[in-house]
């Protein structure tokens, strides 16, 4: 008798905990939306001209964006930062001219209008949405990677309480620095947009350039206007070492970017607010473009390329209070995913002329939600003018110019340099339709150019 009652207990107590754990499992797959807790603030970083394979986080070499820092107790880089959020090893941009890079960015679409490619009016801003949200919102800007007249500053400042452009990155950051310490005092949430000129040619200026110097380099590659315009020119045919010497000069002003938005955090984390900023805040930061170094000729940033020199780029969303965990992600996504990701994290309005896809529904892998695969489209444009369109998979980039199409198996080669349409027609012809179907979604034609 005793026995049998102690079952029934122990059957009853399982029960208990079945229907508990049921309770749970129910909360978590319903109740919940995004697990932690929900960021306060937006801190946005773009930067110009930084490349995706050049970030030590996603397997490059040199530390460029891993700072070696022995003489500060804290170190904030961008891998640093990235150790307790998430690294997308696949993103590109939708050109390698900022201007349109970061206008897509804002506007969470390409800028398309029935005439073609050119400033976009319809559809709100990120900017709009956010103070629309209640949120106080500021732009920073270098304006010497962006469009110089009024009307292409307009178009990015739409939407902010407070922008500024400005001629150097030391500016942008100062700037954004004085606007945080008045904003934050205030106890309001706060979107703060900062774009960096980032890596511009002819990369030198300072102490930075000599950190990969090599003594015995006597090439015709150094760090000055002159050698670019001679370069362009045809003056110059550079061997496998002048290249090097090249790389050289990028990467050390990488680590001079690295340095600045070091400084630039550790103020954010520690200076402003009495340091309570920090914990509360989704930092972003993508490039608005790669940088080719004379891969393929002797192009060194261009604003019209169509390689992943030019288009891939760093992506890193980090806020550990919600997006838990060191994570780097491969699949293929775009600078509109960026915008819809901020739209639905903070309950923003989606435009209807959006065109991104949420993020969330990779870093929240919890919840079972689907992220519809696709490949990443780019064009090539020149005074408004689109020269090409591409669209970029895990494995292959098709290109579409005046040369027609072109088919890269970037899985073997890297670079781009051998073409292989013929030897993959299956791959060409369902390729081309996705590049149809995208050019006719964005509103260009099927077969632009």
């Amino acid at each position: 008798m005793i026995k049998r009652q102690q079952r029934a207990r122990r059957i009853a107590r399982s029960g208990q905990v079945l229907c508990l754990a049921a309770l749970l499992f129910q909360a978590g797959c319903g109740g919940q939306e995004r697990p932690g807790t929900q960021p306060r603030h937006v801190l946005l970083i773009s930067a110009a001209n930084v490349r995706g394979d050049h970030v030590t986080a996603l397997g490059y070499q040199r530390h460029t964006t891993g700072l070696l820092r022995l003489d500060q107790p804290i170190v904030l880089d961008l891998d640093r930062v990235g150790d307790k959020g998430v690294f997308f090893a696949k993103a590109f941009v939708p050109s390698s001219d900022d201007q349109i890079s970061l206008t897509t960015l804002m506007a969470g679409s390409l800028p398309i209008t029935d005439e073609g490619l050119g400033l976009r009016e319809r559809g709100s801003t990120l900017a709009e949405d956010f103070t629309k949200a209640g949120f106080i919102t500021g732009g920073f800007f270098n304006a010497s990677s962006l469009g110089e007249t009024e009307e292409e500053q307009q178009v990015l400042a739409r939407g902010f309480s407070r922008s500024r452009f400005v001629e150097t990155d030391e500016e942008v950051l100062t700037a954004a620095v004085e606007w945080l310490v008045d904003r934050s005092a205030e106890g309001e949430s706060l979107f703060t947009c900062i774009h960096l000129g980032g890596v511009a040619r002819p990369f030198t200026g300072d102490t930075y350039s000599d950190i990969y110097s090599v003594t015995d380099y006597e090439g015709p590659v150094r760090g000055e206007a002159a050698f670019f315009e001679e370069l362009a020119a045809g003056e110059h045919q550079l061997t496998e070492r002048d290249r090097r010497r090249l790389v050289d000069l990028y990467d050390a002003r990488l680590v001079r970017l690295s340095e600045l938005v070091n400084s630039f955090f550790y103020i954010y984390m520690n200076d402003i607010a009495d340091g309570t900023l920090w914990a509360d805040t989704l930092i972003a930061f993508t490039g608005t473009s790669g940088c080719e170094l004379a891969e393929r000729g002797v192009a060194v940033e261009r604003d019209d390329s169509l390689e992943d020199a030019s288009l891939h780029v760093p992506l890193l969303l980090s806020h550990p209070n919600s997006l838990t965990g060191e994570r780097i992600l491969g699949s293929v996504v775009e600078l509109t995913d960026l915008s819809a990701t901020l739209r639905d994290m903070f309950g923003l309005s989606n435009s209807e002329h959006s065109e991104g896809r949420s993020l969330l529904r990779l870093t929240d892998s919890y919840i079972a939600r689907d992220f519809p695969e696709r490949a990443a489209f780019s064009l090539s444009s020149r005074d408004e003018e689109v020269l090409g369109v591409s669209i970029r998979t895990p494995r292959w980039r098709l290109s579409r110019t005046d040369k027609g199409l072109e088919l890269f198996d970037l899985q073997h080669d890297p670079a781009g340099l051998q073409e292989v349409s013929a030897a993959y027609p299956e791959e060409l012809d369902s390729l081309q339709r996705q590049l149809d179907e995208r050019c006719q979604a964005i509103g260009l034609g099927r077969e632009t150019p």
